[in-house]
């Protein structure tokens, strides 16, 4: 089966690479994988070809700080332009951000760097900007990573989705 702009096998090589924990995928690596320019990923993104994709950057951001959900570029590898055929389920866009997030009502900070491919500057960055919630009134001792609601996090998700 043929990948739009390579091969399956390809497609398979650099899977193989990435971490279980890592659900969003920076768009360099759309770009590497479909063996396409910057506009051409950001293409796929922009034209829903890419189903779930968010702009993790904060609201006066100058650069965007895109991320697709893992399970779009399978689902583009797949089924190529035909996935435009698809229309969203009701429940799905829930269903890709529970995947997205650690499980709990609290969680610390950084362990969203890992599914979200961020540094952990960035989150806290996105909480001084109140993107994200941190539970109010944690004692935190040296290096501790803060605790930031769930809710916050899949808030920020959901306002932030490409469509």
């Amino acid at each position: 089966m043929t990948v739009a702009g390579g091969t399956q096998l390809r497609f398979e090589h650099l899977l193989r690479g990435l971490p279980d924990r890592v659900r969003l995928l920076k768009l360099s690596w759309v770009k590497t994988t479909f063996d396409l320019s910057v506009d051409g990923a950001r293409e796929l993104v922009d034209t829903g070809k890419l189903r779930f994709a968010f702009d993790l950057s904060d609201k006066g951001a100058k650069r965007s700080e895109i991320r697709v959900w893992k399970g779009s570029t399978f689902q583009y590898a797949e089924l190529g332009e035909e996935v435009l055929m698809f229309k969203e389920q009701a429940g799905e866009l829930g269903r890709v951000i529970e995947q997205c997030l650690p499980p709990g009502d609290f969680f610390p900070l950084a362990a969203l760097m890992r599914p979200w491919d961020v540094e952990g500057t960035h989150l806290h960055d996105l909480c001084s900007a109140h993107e994200l919630t941190l539970v109010p009134g944690q004692q935190l001792r040296a290096k501790q990573s803060p605790l930031v609601t769930r809710a916050s996090a899949a808030g920020f998700l959901k306002r932030r989705r490409i469509v």
